[in-house]
């Protein structure tokens, strides 16, 4: 109670001593009209487009309307008393939202501006090939023996025995959970790059597995992991490939549009710092050696 006391006094004599930028009329009145209302709009959204706007609030019914009413004129006084309190003066926080709004608005109007043509994907596309390209990757499983369940040397028996099995029965894909021990990780990999495949296994392995020839039942190995031993089905491989334009369109489209909406946005900025006298009084002091 003591705490509202004060604060109220506090309140009551800012409101009697300090001087708003806003009259006293105007801070307490607050016009509702179209624009306002569509601005607001826009604003909640974080979309600024005043024909689209402007068409939803003729299309709101009268309950929408009343209630869009209520929410602007809660934020717009609430706003006005942190004004009034001056709670905008040195307030990082809200320095940084403001600022944060600017970029916004900036960026919404940049991606507006922007007119991309085919051409651009194209050029953009031969650019930066190397963006692009499919990695080298394998599809294969694994049958495991673990060193730390069996021991390093009965592990490797285990394996050599093993794949004799798997060779005879012709073992597919889809049936090599049946053998062996849990691994770590995966028992199936599917398309996985080699740098994928040796956080997995280890550089030799991973260099053994993709010198392999795809086969349906031809199983290979044992081939050592950090972990123990392990025998290969290697069932596809494709080599590093550049695919068709119209395979990556889109992923083109939205990588250039995101480039350029930068660049048109930053842009946008400098002209607005360039319009500024700036004058930078600083000087860095030399560092103080003795300390």
């Amino acid at each position: 109670m003591h705490f509202l006391l004060i604060g109220a006094a506090f309140f009551l004599l800012y409101n009697l001593t300090v001087k708003n930028n806003y009259s006293d009329t105007d801070l307490k009145t607050v016009i509702v009209d179209k624009n306002s209302l569509v601005t607001f709009m826009q604003y909640r959204s974080k979309i600024f487009n005043q024909d689209e706007f402007e068409y939803k609030l003729s299309s709101m019914s009268k309950e929408e309307i009343n209630n869009l009413i209520k929410d602007y004129i809660r934020e717009e006084v609430l706003y006005r008393e942190a004004l009034g309190l001056g709670m905008d003066k040195d307030d990082y926080v809200i320095k940084r939202r403001m600022v944060q709004k600017i970029e916004f608005i900036n960026e919404d109007l940049a991606d507006r501006s922007l007119e991309i043509t085919e051409d651009d994907v194209k050029e953009y596309f031969y650019d930066n090939l190397d963006e692009y390209k499919i990695e080298p990757n394998a599809t294969f499983t694994h049958v495991f023996f673990s060193k730390d369940k069996n021991g390093i040397d009965e592990a490797k028996l285990l394996a050599e025995d093993e794949i004799k099995l798997l060779n005879n029965n012709r073992v597919p894909f889809y049936d090599s959970a049946k053998y062996g021990d849990r691994f770590l990780y995966h028992l199936n990999y599917v398309e996985r790059t080699p740098e994928f495949v040796e956080s997995h296994f280890g550089r030799e392995m991973e260099e053994e597995i993709f010198k392999l020839n795809p086969s349906d039942t031809k199983w290979y190995g044992p081939y050592e992991s950090p972990y123990g031993f392990h025998l290969v089905l290697l069932t596809e491989k494709n080599d590093e490939t550049i695919p068709e334009i119209e395979e990556v369109y889109e992923s083109i489209l939205n990588d250039l549009s995101y480039e350029l909406s930068n660049k048109a946005r930053e842009k946008s900025i400098k002209e607005i710092i360039d319009s500024y006298d700036v004058k930078i009084l600083y000087e860095q002091e030399s560092p103080n050696t003795s300390r």
